[in-house]
């Protein structure tokens, strides 16, 4: 009977696809992203001309935004939207990542898009464990989207050496 039940959990556990790797919203470093997204409390144009306001957070054009957020709405925000981010980010991710290397590309993500993350190279080298193109690939998308016109931009390449500082960063254990 013993055998039959391992026999039935091996194949139970070989069709059904599980995935059981650790990469959890809760190793995300949300100062790290505060830190890289700012707060305002108010609506603003992001540096691509994009309606925003809180941390990072994008608006729809048809969005009717308050004149000013408390910082504790941008904070609940903030959370609420790491945790979708988390979730799709995983679906690109195939093997565990320490919390610096997931806060890294769940920033790459957060400012990007999940698409771009889940197409770009650096996704690619990410789950090949590529470190020797990790760099060169964070750096790849330091320019802004202008009305069609990729732009250099110093702060964005700078955003991308931070998160590639904090990916190649080793993770203590606390």
């Amino acid at each position: 009977m013993k055998k039959l039940q391992i026999l039935l959990l091996t194949i139970i556990l070989t069709i059904i696809p599980i995935n059981v790797l650790s990469n959890t919203y809760d190793d995300i470093d949300r100062h790290f992203i505060t830190e890289q997204e700012g707060i305002v409390l108010h609506p603003y144009n992001d540096i691509a001309g994009y309606k925003t306001y809180c941390i990072g957070r994008l608006a729809s054009r048809s969005m009717v935004l308050k004149q000013t957020y408390s910082y504790e709405e941008c904070e609940h925000l903030l959370e609420y939207d790491l945790t979708l981010f988390s979730d799709a980010i995983n679906e690109c991710i195939n093997r565990e990542l320490n919390p610096n290397e997931y806060t890294a590309v769940v920033d790459f993500a957060y400012n990007l898009g999940v698409h771009s993350y889940c197409i770009s190279t650096l996704s690619k080298d990410v789950n090949d464990n590529n470190n020797l193109k990790i760099r060169e690939d964070f750096l790849a998308w330091d320019k802004v989207d202008i009305k069609g016109r990729l732009i250099d931009n110093n702060s964005i390449r700078n955003r991308r050496l931070r998160e590639y500082k904090l990916y190649i960063k080793p993770y203590k254990k606390h």
